[in-house]
């Protein structure tokens, strides 16, 4: 409901509401973003691939934020930005 407050409209069908960090409890409206449902969906099936070699090295929250920018640049995935 956070997202739709930001937002200010419902939130479209399809779409699901994506925390950057991956922190569930970081609701700040720079940490919140839409995506379609299905590419979120794939966001997190790459991230686990890409994640699961360096999991020693880096925490997830921070391989996420870099992660997830990277991600959308590559594959051209709409992102809706709540500010």
């Amino acid at each position: 409901m956070l997202a739709k407050q930001y937002y200010g409209n419902e939130i479209p069908p399809g779409y699901d509401v994506h925390h950057i960090d991956c922190i569930r409890t970081n609701n700040t409206p720079d940490n919140l973003v839409l995506i379609r449902s299905s590419d979120h969906a794939r966001l997190h099936a790459f991230a686990i691939v890409k994640y699961a070699p360096i999991r020693e090295n880096v925490s997830y929250f921070d391989f996420m934020r870099e992660f997830f920018e990277q991600f959308v640049k590559e594959h051209d995935i709409e992102v809706i930005r709540l500010i």
